[in-house]
């Protein structure tokens, strides 16, 4: 009965690091299977390019350029009553600059 206490907790904790790799085991053979089916394209929107940019709330930008992404907002106690950092910069055909939250675009294409 001495050495009922460590031999439950050693077999729990033999079973809880069996679980963590059975998990890691089957998520990479998830991956290779996935990538067999449908490879992983490194593509993503190129700075510089046009583009047909669609957002969430079903608005429209035609060939808007991709310029690049704000920087943070340094100051700890923004006047502002929200932060505005980190958005997506778009231009124009006439020269006029876009600015859009990320989260808010829900697909874009060639042109």
């Amino acid at each position: 009965m001495d050495y009922f206490w460590p031999i439950l907790v050693s077999i729990i904790l033999v079973l809880i690091i069996w679980g963590i790799i059975a998990s890691k085991v089957r998520e990479r053979r998830m991956k290779r299977a996935r990538e067999a089916m449908l490879p992983a394209l490194k593509q993503h929107f190129e700075a510089g390019q046009r583009y047909h940019v669609f957002l969430s709330h079903g608005q429209r930008f035609d060939r808007v350029r991709f310029l690049g992404i704000s920087s943070a907002f340094e100051r700890q106690t923004a006047s502002l009553p929200f932060p505005l950092c980190q958005w997506i910069v778009l231009e124009k055909e006439d020269g006029k600059h876009l600015y859009v939250k990320p989260e808010s675009i829900r697909y874009y294409e060639d042109v």
